[in-house]
C-alpha cells in the first residue's frame, strides 16, 4: 500500500522533469519530508495535451470511493479499480501522476509495546519517480494512489507496493484518450527495481515534516539480510 510519502525535490527540478509550469506553482509548493493522508498533496493532471501541477486532498471521502463510516480510501487496487463503481468514472478521465522521491512501509520490531521500523523505498537508480493515481475532479474531491503486489525482494516489508510508471508511460497515463485496456496493463506492469532502507523513526509522527524523516538509520539486525 502507500500511506505515507516523501517530495521533497526542490520546485524547479519537479517543474523541469514534469514539463510543468514553475511559475505558476510557486506561491503553493513546499518540499515535503512526511506526506500523509488526509493532507493537500501536489499532483501532476493533464489529458488535454497540457499538463499541470494541482493540489487535491489525499482520499477519497464516502460516496467517492470510501464505504460509509470507515475512513477516506487513500489507495485503489489496480487489478479492479476500472471495475469498482466507486472508482470508475476516476479511472476512465481522471488519472493523475503523484510525484515522489520515496515511500514509506514499517515493520513491527518485538517489545511491548511493539516498535515500529519504518523504512523508505524508492527506484534503485534513484532521483524523482512518479506514483499512478486517480483523483475526484476538484481540488478536494480526493485522490487515490493505486497499488500493485509486491515484488518479491519486498515482500517481506509490505505485500503491496504504489504503481510506479515508467516515464515513457506518463503521457499515456494522462490521456483521456488511452484505451482502458492499455491503462489496465500499465497497472499490473512490473516496477521498476526498488530497494528499501531504515529510517529515522521520525518520520512515525505523521505531524512531523523535516529532513529527518529520511535521514538512514542502523536496519534492525534481523532485517539485514532482507533488503535487497
Amino acid at each position: 500500500m502507500c500511506g505515507r510519502y516523501a517530495l521533497a525535490t526542490e520546485l524547479d527540478a519537479v517543474a523541469d522533469l514534469f514539463s510543468l509550469d514553475a511559475g505558476a506553482l510557486a506561491a503553493d509548493y513546499r518540499p515535503r519530508w512526511n506526506v500523509a493522508p488526509g493532507q493537500d498533496v501536489f499532483v501532476v493532471t493533464g489529458g488535454g495535451g497540457e499538463r499541470q501541477g494541482r493540489f487535491v486532498r489525499w482520499g477519497f471521502p464516502a460516496g467517492l470511493g470510501a464505504p460509509p463510516g470507515r475512513g477516506p480510501s487513500i489507495n485503489a487496487r489496480s487489478e479492479s479499480v476500472g471495475n469498482l463503481p466507486a472508482f470508475r468514472e476516476s479511472f476512465r478521465g481522471r488519472r493523475c501522476l503523484v510525484p515522489a522521491d520515496g515511500f514509506f512501509e514499517w515493520t513491527a520490531l518485538p517489545g511491548r509495546p511493539p516498535v515500529r521500523q519504518p523504512y523508505v523505498v524508492r527506484p534503485a537508480e534513484g532521483g524523482l519517480f512518479a506514483m499512478a493515481g486517480i483523483w475526484g475532479g476538484a481540488p478536494r474531491a480526493g485522490l487515490a494512489v493505486l497499488t500493485r503486489a509486491a515484488p518479491g525482494a519486498l515482500a517481506w516489508l509490505h505485500d503491496r507496493v504504489p504503481v510506479v510508471l515508467p516515464p515513457d508511460a506518463w503521457g499515456a497515463w494522462l490521456s483521456t484518450d488511452a484505451p482502458e485496456l492499455r491503462l489496465s496493463a500499465l497497472g499490473s506492469a512490473e516496477p521498476p527495481e526498488l530497494v528499501a532502507h531504515a529510517v529515522s523513526r521520525a518520520v512515525n509522527d505523521a505531524r512531523f515534516d523535516g529532513p529527518e524523516c529520511i535521514a538512514e538509520a542502523p536496519a534492525p539486525p534481523q532485517e539485514q539480510s532482507s533488503l535487497f
